[in-house]
């Protein structure tokens, strides 16, 4: 893979974490506006979740697609979403974030990335 591949893979990247966040603030500024503060805060939360996970994979994916990855980058995937979980588990067990606004902000992800793919794609020739 060529440095202008690997710059493109960087900036591809960059642009959709970028996507996910904002969306991530829009429906946090929502849940806000709309609802009460503690709501609001879920959402945040789910939405720091989906930009977290989102640069986890990224990392993880461009290993695995560079030839590094292998059992090591398998077991780290499973490792990530193992602590995605536990992460996810404990917040709802202790009660420090409301179920479905915690979902509400996770819901940045598919949305961001579905925006990022949609500005790519508008955006090149």
């Amino acid at each position: 893979m060529g440095d202008r591949e690997r710059e493109r893979e960087r900036d591809d990247l960059a642009v959709t974490l970028v996507w996910v966040a904002a969306t991530g603030g829009v429906l946090t500024l929502g849940a806000a506006v709309f609802a009460r503060l503690p709501t609001a805060a879920s959402v945040g939360v789910g939405a720091i979740l989906a930009v977290s996970n989102l640069w986890a994979l990224g990392l993880l994916m461009r290993s695995i697609f560079r030839g590094r990855g292998g059992a090591g980058a398998s077991l780290l995937a499973v490792l990530k979403m193992l602590a995605l979980f536990v992460i996810v588990w404990l917040l709802l067990r202790l009660g420090a974030v409301d179920t479905l606004p915690l979902l509400v902000g996770y819901g940045a992800l598919p949305i961001g990335i579905v925006a990022a793919a949609l500005s790519g794609a508008l955006g090149r020739p």
